[in-house]
């Protein structure tokens, strides 16, 4: 049948009839909700216009235009036929592919070209693009069942990578339940924070802050808080005790630091009599005032004439206050005194 007649045959069988003739013809279908289809009256070549009005018919009379002659060539006259046998007055599916190689309105060759390459190898890059799409991908699955799942380190070999999942139970505002019970259960007797300021605010550089748990992994900045918007943040103990006590935090760490002093005499060679007194390092006086822990080290901390805080070795202070260094039989391991 030639594409003229499949034409004529596509239109009446939709109900199209015509309503302007001049130039261009309009045919307009009641049954399809008064959809109209124009062609050319006076074609130069009137084969391929046919085809080409072929093509188009079909194209109006499917719901949405799925099939895009421009996008896979100009078909042949067998592949129109079957076009308009198998998209004429259906509704199309988006999702599905059709015989141009067509899905969703991109064709197959584009889609293969969007999807990623396969990996050969682990790298940074890559598994940092894994992490992101991960977290997006758990998203609706940590809503559901109201826990943070959390994708740990990633340690990677060329071939190889592994990680650890934690599932973490959250409870209200998305806080994480672990953190909080290790506030109540730790937080006195590890960094002398009072278990009742859990859930309490405090205010720093006009932002309100409340407190939410405590992160045992942390010792430097362990007690966590968040915002109204949900923000994350974490602090020091002694800045945690200043805001909620009005106490300066530096009085707070000298305080730490003159007790750690007294519990360092059992086992360093310093002198609890040494505390508040002076030496000279040259013609400059400095003052012992407490000891503080620097990595794995511990330093003295003194203070000289402009009232700044220093840090000296054990070693060196011992041998100014004509003291005697211990010997190693009678060095102790600091934590057995605690």
């Amino acid at each position: 049948m030639s594409p003229e007649r499949q034409l004529h045959a596509l239109l009446n069988q939709h109900g199209f009839r015509l309503v302007r003739q001049g130039n261009h013809r309009a045919f307009k279908s009641d049954r399809l909700g008064g959809r109209i289809f124009v062609r050319s009256a006076a074609p130069s070549d009137s084969f391929r216009t046919a085809k080409n009005a072929l093509s188009e018919g079909a194209r109006s009379i499917s719901s949405d235009g799925l099939i895009r002659m421009h996008d896979r060539g100009t078909p042949n006259e067998e592949e129109e036929v079957e076009m308009a046998n198998n998209t004429v007055g259906q509704r199309s599916n988006p999702n599905r592919e059709t015989r141009g190689g067509m899905r969703g309105g991109i064709t197959m060759a584009k889609a293969k070209a969007m999807e990623p390459e396969p990996i050969t190898k682990f790298a940074p890059a890559i598994l940092n693009q894994i992490r992101k799409e991960f977290d997006v991908a758990v998203s609706e699955l940590s809503k559901k069942y109201g826990v943070t799942i959390d994708l740990g380190r990633i340690n990677y070999e060329e071939f190889e990578a592994s990680a650890k999942i934690k599932f973490l139970i959250t409870g209200e505002n998305g806080v994480n339940a672990a953190d909080r019970q290790a506030y109540l259960r730790y937080a006195k007797s590890l960094f002398e924070l009072q278990p009742e300021w859990l859930d309490k605010t405090f205010e720093r550089d006009d932002e309100t802050f409340t407190i939410v748990g405590l992160n045992l992994r942390s010792s430097k900045y362990p007690v966590i808080t968040k915002t109204a918007d949900g923000k994350s943040s974490r602090w020091r103990a002694d800045s945690i005790i200043a805001m909620m006590t009005g106490v300066d935090p530096i009085e707070l760490r000298l305080k730490e630091a003159r007790k750690d002093y007294l519990l360092a005499t059992e086992y360093t060679g310093l002198k609890k009599e040494w505390l508040d007194q002076s030496y000279k390092i040259g013609n400059e006086p400095l003052v012992i005032v407490g000891l503080r822990t620097k990595g794995r080290n511990e330093l003295v901390l003194v203070e000289d004439r402009q009232h700044k805080h220093r840090l000296a070795p054990i070693e060196s202070v011992i041998k100014a206050m004509g003291g005697t260094l211990p010997t190693p039989g009678e060095a102790y391991y600091r934590d057995s005194f605690r």
